[in-house]
């Protein structure tokens, strides 16, 4: 399997390249690199290999908006533009890291599969209002304490589920299609990133759909693929262990969680921060090493 990482990065570039010095113990892997457009400084201290691509062009990443939408469709197109027929595009951030041998083995044992969280969100769903709504830009933020943001994020939810709608979106959803969510850390092959790009191409109308709503990053690629021929292809597992979200935050990985990460048998999880822990990042860098 060839494999192309698509890598998210935000900060902590000491941290970056142990997820890269990981990716590149596989001498076929090719690594793309889209860096936060508030961030580019981290650059000049990322790892310098032939096989790491960093893009020139960069978005604003922050949570809740279409930035992150806007960089991971980047990272595909320049690794499709690329021609070297990757096998699979697999998207990662650059507090990920890998905790377990044998993922290309893994692929090619699945070869063709879509590794990828799914859930159908009904329309009256409150979590509907997502893309129901056109969401001011004051609610696409994390809030930690009682902000007014936070509030009118709940408020208008909260109404949605009464049905009232203070703030439609001008172009919904077709009635035809249906939403679907999950993580936005998934493993697709070649013919589903293709797909992906040309139905893309041919339907800007969707874009419209997603580009005000509320975290469209974890609903864009799913809805395409759920709504497509390729939902067969699925398996309902991103391979990555992530913990349980507190106030929609994954939370900071740490050596106490080691075993539970391990007993998840996955290939990757996130996120570390290794001025939290370092200890648990070294632990994994040692056990997935080739020399291990």
């Amino acid at each position: 399997m060839k494999i192309a990482y698509l890598v998210t990065v935000y900060k902590n570039p000491t941290q970056v390249n142990f997820l890269l010095s990981q990716l590149l113990e596989d001498p076929d892997a090719d690594i793309f690199i889209h860096i936060d457009k508030k961030n580019l400084h981290v650059k000049d201290s990322l790892l310098i290999h032939p096989n790491i691509y960093i893009l020139d062009d960069s978005f604003e990443v922050h949570w809740g908006a279409f930035g992150m939408t806007s960089a991971m469709l980047l990272l595909l197109k320049k690794a499709l533009e690329s021609n070297k027929k990757y096998d699979y595009f697999s998207f990662r951030t650059g507090q990920d890291l890998m905790v377990k041998k044998g993922f290309n083995n893994y692929l090619s044992e699945n070869n063709g599969r879509i590794f990828m969280k799914t859930g159908v969100i009904s329309r009256d769903n409150p979590t509907y209002s997502h893309i129901a709504i056109k969401w001011p830009e004051v609610t696409k933020k994390l809030y930690d304490g009682i902000q007014l943001g936070r509030i009118v994020r709940s408020v208008l939810i909260k109404l949605y589920s009464r049905g009232i709608n203070l703030l439609p979106s001008q172009i919904e959803l077709k009635y035809d299609y249906k939403l679907y969510h999950g993580g936005n850390w998934f493993t697709i092959p070649h013919e589903a990133a293709y797909y992906i790009i040309d139905f893309l191409n041919q339907n800007q109308w969707y874009f419209e759909v997603f580009k005000n709503s509320l975290v469209p990053d974890e609903k864009f690629f799913q809805t395409i693929i759920m709504n497509s021929t390729f939902s067969n292809r699925i398996i309902n597992d991103n391979l990555t262990y992530i913990g349980k979200l507190a106030k929609n935050h994954p939370p900071t990985l740490t050596r106490q969680e080691i075993s539970e990460i391990e007993d998840s048998n996955k290939f990757f999880a996130r996120k570390f921060d290794m001025n939290v822990d370092e200890e648990v990042i070294r632990y994994f860098i040692n056990k997935v090493s080739s020399k291990s």
